[in-house]
C-alpha cells in the first residue's frame, strides 16, 4: 500500500494564509466510490490474480487507492502515479473477472475503477513511446505469438498492442 503513496503531492506550495485546496463539485464526484474504502481487502483475497501473484501484483484495493489519488484534481502528480503503476505487473495482471466487485462489503466497484486506471496508463504509454519503440514491440510480441511461447513480460506491453489490432 506505500508504494503508491497514498496521500495528496503537490508541485506547488500552499499560498500564505491558504489551508485548504480547494476543488470543483465536480472534481469531487469523481472521488466518489474511492474514498470509501476502508482496505477490508475482501476484493484482493477473491482475486485470483492476486493469488498467483501477491508479491507484484498489487491487487485491487490497493489498484483502486492508487486511483483515487490519480483522479483527484488536487494531486498534482498524476503523471509519475500512472508511470510508477506500468512497471511490471503491479497493474496489468487484472484479468477482468470482476470478483472484486462483487464482494465488496461497501459495495464499491473495484473492477470499473482498475478499468479506468489501466485504460490512463495505456494513453499515458501510448504519449511518451516513439514509433521505432513501438514498432519494435509490436514485433517482438508477433515473434513470441509465432514461436507459441509464453513469455510473462509481455504483460507490459499487451496494453500497447490493444491500440493496433
Amino acid at each position: 500500500y506505500k508504494s503508491i503513496d497514498p496521500f495528496l503531492k503537490r508541485k506547488t506550495p500552499k499560498e500564505p494564509g491558504q489551508n485548504e485546496y480547494y476543488q470543483s463539485e465536480e472534481d469531487r464526484k469523481k472521488i466518489d466510490g474511492l474514498y470509501e474504502c476502508v482496505l477490508c481487502a475482501c476484493c484482493s483475497t477473491s482475486c485470483p490474480s492476486y493469488w498467483w501473484h501477491p508479491d507484484k501484483y498489487l491487487g485491487p484495493a490497493v489498484l483502486m487507492q492508487a486511483y483515487r489519488w490519480v483522479v483527484d484534481s488536487r494531486d498534482e502528480y498524476t503523471e509519475e502515479r500512472l508511470e510508477q503503476l506500468q512497471e511490471d505487473i503491479k497493474l496489468y495482471d487484472c484479468q477482468n473477472i470482476g470478483m472484486c466487485s462483487v464482494t465488496c462489503p461497501k459495495g464499491l466497484d473495484p473492477r470499473a475503477h482498475l478499468q479506468d486506471l489501466i485504460r490512463m496508463v495505456q494513453e499515458l504509454s501510448l504519449i511518451h513511446i516513439s514509433e521505432p519503440t513501438r514498432q519494435a514491440e509490436i514485433s517482438y510480441a508477433v515473434f513470441c505469438l509465432k514461436k507459441k511461447k509464453y513469455i510473462h513480460h509481455l504483460s507490459h506491453i499487451h496494453h500497447r498492442l490493444i491500440k493496433f489490432t
